[in-house]
């Protein structure tokens, strides 16, 4: 079970939290002290011991919202380049979809052709009906 208030519980005169905060203040290799509470006696000895570097439970939440947002910042971020790296995959497979299609018109036109080839003046009709068409698409295109 835990010990309720344990850190500021009087042990040989002076609260634990205390003995604790001397030893750390005097360690010559501790440059500071950072005390980490939501309990207002444990900040109110920390004032009183001179500690100088408190960050309450509010500021840590704090810090910790802060680097969120970065992460989702970021993320944020990765995501828009990675819709847009997506968007043009797309558009160059709608690019390859429309290349396919007229293949697929040619390859028929193709069959067409080659399905007639037992009447040979048949296929000189339709090769001068195609030849006709191309030429009116032409002129559409030079006006």
């Amino acid at each position: 079970k835990r010990i309720k208030n344990k850190n500021i519980i009087k042990f040989k005169g002076e609260p634990m939290i205390a003995k604790t905060l001397k030893i750390a203040k005097k360690c010559s290799f501790i440059d500071k002290v950072i005390i980490s509470t939501d309990s207002k006696k444990i900040l109110n000895l920390s004032k009183y011991m001179s500690l100088n570097n408190l960050i309450s439970g509010i500021e840590i939440k704090l810090n910790n919202l802060l680097s969120s947002y970065k992460k989702v910042k970021s993320t944020n971020s990765n995501l828009k380049e990675e819709n847009a790296n997506l968007l043009l995959e797309i558009e160059q497979k709608n690019i390859e979809i429309n290349a396919l299609k007229d293949k697929i018109k040619i390859i028929s036109i193709s069959k067409s052709v080659d399905a007639s080839k037992g009447d040979i003046r048949q296929t000189k009709l339709k090769i001068n009906e195609y030849i006709r068409e191309i030429d009116k698409c032409i002129a559409q295109l030079n006006n």
